[in-house]
């Protein structure tokens, strides 16, 4: 079966054919509108009408809201966007709209008028959105902070599904702390409420590191030995599994490690078991693997000759 490839448009760009060589118009009004205080929103849209006769001074456009027609200006410098400053009553938080646009052409030494219509758009006016998040990367545990509108002490922030530990500062600003995911990768980023799913933008999460208090473990047979590790942000909510694995697994007896929530720093007992050497390997999802060399002695001291030892037995030969 063959591929087939679809132009993805935005919302603010939706493109409309009309009826009739080939005009089109684009709607550049955005489906959501951020409500301001004035209750002003500008609506707009492009033209483009190919008819080689066409007498360019006769075009004129209109928008038509909520059953309303209200004519259009065109936009200072520009030969095809019309715009209308739509002054949306205090009882309304949506409208419905379309375009028309009325033109001459040419038909020999005569004109004929034309009227054309768009398909029905509709604008909804939202007063929750978010204008900008901090930054559009950073390690595993670092802040980030989100500004916008309409933010509830309820709203959560999800990194690819995964929710963040979240904080409401205010209705104007967010912050989460970036949750444990592979590094080296970006992650949508969504705003979470009682009303839905929103969207914000992506993040990508940089490798962060795992610092150990040992450049290299050297232990005997049964001895042990503390090793704290350590962490350059708030371990998350549930605490932050570190993932401690060995190329020796028989000579090294170690607990699980986890960094409690809200912490940098934990301790944790490793212990010799069988005489080896190799390594061992400590990484966690978003950070670099840290590599630390392990060595485990053999304790067992052979007994030494005691030439004053008194001999129980002496071999026949030697009397």
């Amino acid at each position: 079966m063959k591929r087939k490839s679809f132009l993805n448009l935005p919302l603010f760009a939706t493109v409309g054919l009309l009826a009739g060589c080939g005009t089109t118009v684009s709607n550049l009004t955005p489906k959501q509108v951020p409500q301001n205080p004035s209750g002003i929103y500008a609506m707009s849209m492009s033209t483009h009408i190919p008819d080689a006769d066409v007498i360019r001074p006769t075009v004129e456009s209109r928008i038509v809201i909520d059953g309303q027609e209200h004519p259009m200006s065109l936009k200072p410098g520009s030969r095809n966007i019309y715009v209308y400053e739509y002054d949306m009553p205090e009882d309304q938080n949506e409208a419905k709209y379309y375009y028309l646009i009325n033109y001459d052409v040419l038909y020999g030494s005569k004109s004929k008028p034309k009227e054309l219509k768009s398909e029905l758009y509709e604008m909804q006016l939202i007063n929750r959105y978010v204008i900008t998040m901090d930054t559009s990367r950073a390690p595993v545990g670092a802040r980030i902070s989100i500004v916008g509108r309409g933010f509830t002490e309820f709203d959560k922030i999800a990194i690819n599904g995964v929710e963040a530990d979240t904080f409401f500062t205010s209705p104007n600003s967010l912050m989460f702390i970036v949750p444990s995911l592979e590094a080296n990768q970006s992650y949508p980023v969504s705003l979470i409420s009682g009303t839905g799913n929103m969207h914000i933008g992506s993040l990508r999460i940089d490798p962060s590191s795992i610092q150990v208090n040992q450049k290299k473990v050297e232990v005997a047979q049964g001895e042990k030995m503390i090793l704290l590790f350590q962490i350059d942000h708030d371990a998350p909510k549930r605490g932050l599994m570190i993932d401690v694995t060995t190329d020796v697994p028989d000579s090294v007896i170690m607990q699980e490690v986890i960094i409690p929530e809200g912490a940098r720093t934990v301790s944790a007992t490793i212990e010799g078991g069988e005489a080896g050497a190799g390594k061992l390997f400590i990484t966690a999802p978003g950070f670099k693997e840290t590599v630390v060399p392990v060595t485990v002695a053999d304790n067992y001291v052979p007994e030494q000759f005691n030439e004053d030892m008194e001999m129980d037995y002496v071999p026949q030969e030697i009397l």
